[in-house]
Order: structure tokens, then C-alpha cells, then sequence
């Protein structure tokens, strides 16, 4: 059952375009081994989901626009770094000198992260700025 499921996600992968489908066996899949179900499991997040952030589907994203830009400029930006431009446009809201230039190192030590869930609608604070134990 394992390899059959395991098999159906490689294959719809493969459907979406996800280059590391090429590269991964229903076995390997259904071992769970990080280094062969994580550059998978990147690929189909940015193939299946990060395509769908662009300028067509969310036009909004002319918010985003940096001082001498054009709507035209944003669509040569890819998914991610659309994403990143969102990011910072919340996190300089609370902290403008603060700038993720990169969803790794830049985001290790979650204060970005909160920043930007500071800005979101319907984010329960208390989970993000919970009380001194004491």
C-alpha cells in the first residue's frame, strides 16, 4: 500500500513538472529518508504551490512595488522572490530597517517570522508574545 500511494505521489509530481521526481523511487519515497523525500518534497511545494504566486493571479501584488518600479517589473520576478517582497514589505512595517533577503539564514531565528505574523489578520498574538511564566 505504502509503495502504491509512494508511486502516485512521484507520479503526480512528475505531471507538475518537479525535477527531483526524476530522481527518487517509490522505495526511496516511502523510506522517508530526509535526504532523498526533502529535495522532493521542496520541489513539488515550489512546483505545485510557489507557481501559483504571480502577477495574473494576485494583480494585488502591485503593492508591492519599490519606488522607480512599473507594474511591468514585477513580472519578471520569480514566485519566491514575489514572496520575499511580501515578506518584507510586512516585516518593515513593524521594523523597517529589517530586510529577509532569503527564506534560510534569514529566517532562523523567527523574529521575522513573527514580525510578519504580527501583520496578518486573525494571528493570535498570545501564541506569538506569550507571558513571562513567572
Amino acid at each position: 500500500m505504502a509503495h502504491d500511494n509512494a508511486n502516485l505521489c512521484i507520479n503526480a509530481a512528475r505531471a507538475i513538472g518537479c525535477p527531483d521526481a526524476l530522481n527518487i523511487s517509490a522505495l526511496e519515497f516511502a523510506s522517508g529518508k530526509p535526504d532523498c523525500v526533502l529535495p522532493f518534497m521542496r520541489d513539488l511545494f515550489e512546483y505545485g504551490y510557489l507557481a501559483q504566486v504571480n502577477v495574473e493571479k494576485h494583480p494585488e501584488v502591485v503593492h508591492l512595488l519599490e519606488e522607480g518600479e512599473q507594474v511591468r517589473d514585477l513580472y519578471v520576478l520569480g514566485p519566491t522572490e514575489l514572496l520575499l517582497r511580501w515578506f518584507n514589505y510586512h516585516v518593515r512595517k513593524e521594523d523597517p530597517a529589517r530586510t529577509v533577503t532569503n527564506f534560510s539564514s534569514d529566517i532562523q531565528d523567527s523574529v521575522n517570522y513573527t514580525l510578519l505574523l504580527d501583520h496578518i489578520p486573525h494571528c493570535d498574538k498570545n501564541l506569538l508574545h506569550p507571558s513571562d511564566p513567572k
